[in-house]
C-alpha cells in the first residue's frame, strides 16, 4: 500500500525487485545486445541487488525464493552485494 492524495491508501502492485535484477543480469550477458545497453542493464541489476541485500532481508538471492529463473542468475546476482562498496556507475542513454 502506497499513500497517495489526501492521505488515502491505494495499492501498488510492483515486480519482485530480485526479478527484475535477475532480468537485467541476464540480458547484460547477451552479446547480441547493444554495449551501452549491456552497461547500462549491468548497472541497473548491480543496483538493485545492493539496494535489496543491504536493505530488504526477506527478499533472499536464492534459487528457491523465486523458481523463475535458473539457479545460476540468482548465483550470479549474489556476486553484487551490499558489502561490494564499488560505485555503481548508470550510462547515460541518448
Amino acid at each position: 500500500m502506497v499513500e497517495a492524495e489526501e492521505e488515502v491508501l491505494v495499492q501498488m502492485i510492483a515486480p519482485d525487485l530480485r526479478a527484475f535484477a535477475a532480468h537485467k543480469l541476464w540480458v547484460s550477458k547477451r552479446v547480441d545486445r547493444e554495449p551501452v545497453k549491456r552497461r547500462s542493464d549491468l548497472a541497473q541489476a548491480k543496483a538493485v541487488v545492493r539496494l535489496t541485500a543491504c536493505n530488504f532481508d526477506h527478499l533472499p538471492y536464492e534459487a528457491n525464493a523465486i523458481r523463475l529463473f535458473p539457479k545460476a542468475v540468482f548465483e550470479d546476482a549474489k556476486a553484487y552485494s551490499c558489502f561490494d562498496l564499488e560505485p555503481v556507475q548508470v550510462p547515460y542513454l541518448h
